[in-house]
């Protein structure tokens, strides 16, 4: 009966750890609610509330919240808008609060996003901060099923 007990812990477990490697986003800024809605985030693309994607490729693994945006899209989202109006994106950051050290252990998420050819610099992932080369739009988030930090 002890793989009884080792069972219920591993299902334990794994239910925990696929809380914390959330990828579902609440919008909580008003700019978010009104064109993006909630998102979530996979290794590869976000995907936006009105089911509509956006493709990315890491810009390296020495800049981890730093993405390409591939080709270049332009996803229509809600209300008929899109993440910078007719430009398409080229980049974008996910950033994690200022109190989290990575965005894994961040309750918070601002999506970043550049319509500029300059890749941002690394330091866009943490924070709100707006102050790059090609920034044209921000949109904040909290992890779904969790409080903000």
């Amino acid at each position: 009966m002890p793989y009884r007990i080792i069972l219920s812990l591993l299902l334990l477990a794994a239910t925990q750890v696929a809380q914390a490697d959330s990828h579902d986003w609440i919008a909580t800024s008003t700019t978010a609610m009104a064109i993006t809605g909630d998102i979530s985030v996979e290794d590869d693309r976000i995907v936006f509330q009105n089911g509509a994607a956006l493709e990315l490729g890491a810009l390296g693994p020495d800049r981890p919240g730093l993405y390409r945006v591939s080709s270049s899209q332009n996803p229509v989202l809600l209300n008929g808008n899109r993440l910078c109006g007719d430009k398409p994106p080229a980049f974008v950051a996910l950033a994690h609060s200022e109190t989290s050290d990575s965005l894994a252990k961040s309750q918070s998420l601002h999506l970043k996003v550049f319509d500029g050819a300059e890749e941002p610099p690394a330091t866009v992932t943490k924070g709100m901060d707006t102050d790059s080369p090609g920034f044209c739009a921000l949109f904040n988030y909290e992890r779904a099923g969790s409080s903000q930090d």
